[in-house]
This record gives structure tokens, C-alpha cells and sequence, in this order.
């Protein structure tokens, strides 16, 4: 489950975005990784390749 906080800056994140007729699926994505990295959030990629999981 997403963290309600997480899900208000990604809605407004979203919003922001509409306002500015950003309308690419590249450009909203921006947007809204901005906005999380804005309220304080990490971002990062997932890991390529086997994952080791603890035992």
C-alpha cells in the first residue's frame, strides 16, 4: 500500500502537470518525481539482475 503521503504529492504532482499541459507520459513522470523529490522522497532505480533476499 501506497503511504497517504505519497499519494497526495503524486495527485498533486499530476495536477501541477495538467496545468502546465504537460501531456507526454515522459514529461508527468518528471513532474511528479520532481514533486516527490520536493516533499523529501528518494528515487532511485530498481536493481538490475538476481536480487538476494535474506533468509
Amino acid at each position: 500500500m501506497i503511504p497517504g503521503a505519497a499519494v497526495a504529492a503524486i495527485r498533486a504532482a499530476v495536477e501541477e502537470a495538467q496545468r502546465n499541459d504537460l501531456r507526454r507520459p515522459e514529461a508527468v513522470t518528471e513532474q511528479v518525481v520532481e514533486e516527490l523529490a520536493a516533499q523529501g522522497w528518494t528515487i532511485t532505480k530498481e536493481p538490475e539482475g538476481p536480487q538476494l533476499t535474506a533468509a
